[in-house]
C-alpha cells in the first residue's frame, strides 16, 4: 500500500504542537514536620527594645549548717550570698527574597507567585526548624551511645537521665531522627510480650509503633517526634535529645520578635496566640515590572535550662 501524502501529518504543522506540555499541578518538596513550635519556650521580644534577653536562674543556696554541725548556741550565723547565673540569647535577622518578572507571571503555566509564597513559608519553616534542633548538640547533659543503636534499656536509660535531673513540671518530648525511631520502633516490637504481656503485646506494640510523621506516640511518658532536622553528632551518629517542652520551663528558648498573629488578623483570643513565625511582604518595583517577596523573622534560640534536656547520639545505621 503506498504512504499517505504527508501533506497533513504532524510534520507539516510542527508550527501548531508544543514542544512539550506542562502539567498544572506542580509536585511539592518533601519536607520533614517542624517540631519548634511544639518544643520551643516561646518568647514574644517585641517590648524588649534589644536585640538580646537575658534569662536568670538561681544557683540556690547551701545551708552552711547541719544537725552534725549546728550552730553553738551563743554563735552567730554565717552569711551565704544568693548565688545567680544566666544565658543570654541574641536575635538574627533571616529571611529570603524572590523578585517575580511580569513576563515570568503572565507566561508560567502554573500560578509561580502562589507557589513562591508556599516555597517561602515552608522554607523559612525549616530554617526555624534546624536553628531550635542545632541547640541539641550544645547539651552538657548526653548519654552518649555511639555506634548503638537506639534500644528500650538506652532510651529508658535516657528517660532516667533526664528525671534525675529533677525538671520542673512540663511535657516531656523525645525528638529523634527517623533511623532513631526506627530502632527503637524495632526494639519495642521485638521485645512486646515483655513490655506489654503476651496476651496484649501484639495490639498495645502496635498502637505505640504507629509510624506517623511527627509525633509518633507516647511510651514511658515521653511524647515522641520523628523529625528530619536533627543534627548529627558526627559522621557516624545522629543526636537526638528528651527534653521539657513548651511554656513555661521548655529547656530550648525561640525569642521572636512579632511571633504572634496580630489581633486584627485574629478572630478569637485563642488565635491571638497563635505563632505566625515568620513576616512576609510583597511589593510592585514599577521600575522593574515586578513583584519584589520578602519572607523574613527575627529570633534567637538557646537553651535556658541546661538540667532540662539530655542529648541523646546514637548510630545512623
Amino acid at each position: 500500500m503506498a504512504a499517505l501524502s504527508p501533506a497533513g501529518n504532524s510534520t507539516a504543522v510542527t508550527e501548531l504542537i508544543n514542544t512539550e506540555a506542562i502539567g498544572s499541578f506542580i509536585e511539592q518538596l518533601n519536607r520533614t514536620i517542624p517540631v519548634w513550635f511544639e518544643a520551643a519556650r516561646l518568647v514574644d521580644t517585641t517590648a524588649d527594645r534589644s536585640n538580646t534577653r537575658t534569662f536568670p536562674s538561681s544557683d540556690g543556696m547551701t545551708v552552711p549548717l547541719s544537725e552534725s554541725s549546728g550552730k553553738t548556741e551563743t554563735d552567730e550565723y554565717a552569711y551565704t550570698a544568693p548565688s545567680y547565673s544566666e544565658v543570654t540569647i541574641t536575635h538574627a535577622k533571616v529571611g529570603i527574597r524572590t523578585n517575580l518578572s511580569d513576563e515570568a507571571l503572565q507566561d508560567a503555566t502554573g500560578n509561580v507567585l502562589a507557589q513562591s509564597v508556599m516555597d517561602h513559608f515552608e522554607g523559612m519553616n525549616q530554617q526555624e526548624d534546624t536553628d531550635f534542633l542545632s541547640n541539641i548538640t550544645s547539651a552538657t547533659n548526653a548519654n552518649d551511645e555511639s555506634g548503638n543503636d537506639l534500644s528500650i534499656a538506652i532510651f529508658n536509660e535516657t528517660v532516667g537521665q533526664i528525671r534525675a535531673l529533677n525538671p520542673h513540671a512540663g511535657r516531656l518530648i523525645a525528638v529523634l531522627q527517623p533511623i532513631q525511631v526506627q530502632d527503637l520502633s524495632a526494639a519495642i516490637l521485638a521485645s512486646q510480650g515483655a513490655i506489654f504481656g503476651g496476651q496484649l503485646g501484639n495490639q498495645a506494640a502496635a498502637g505505640i509503633v504507629s509510624f506517623r510523621r511527627g509525633f509518633v506516640d507516647t511510651y514511658q511518658g515521653v511524647d515522641i517526634y520523628e523529625n528530619g532536622n536533627v543534627p548529627q553528632f558526627d559522621a557516624s551518629n545522629w543526636s537526638g535529645a528528651l527534653m521539657v517542652a513548651g511554656e513555661p520551663h521548655g529547656a530550648i528558648a525561640m525569642c521572636m520578635k512579632d511571633p504572634f498573629v496580630p489581633a486584627e488578623f485574629a478572630s478569637t483570643k485563642a488565635m491571638r496566640r497563635l505563632p505566625r513565625k515568620h513576616l512576609m511582604s510583597m511589593d510592585w518595583l514599577h521600575g522593574r515590572d515586578a513583584f519584589d517577596l520578602v519572607t523574613r523573622a527575627r529570633y534567637g534560640t538557646g537553651i535556658v535550662n541546661q538540667n532540662h534536656i539530655v542529648e541523646l547520639i546514637t548510630s545512623k545505621t
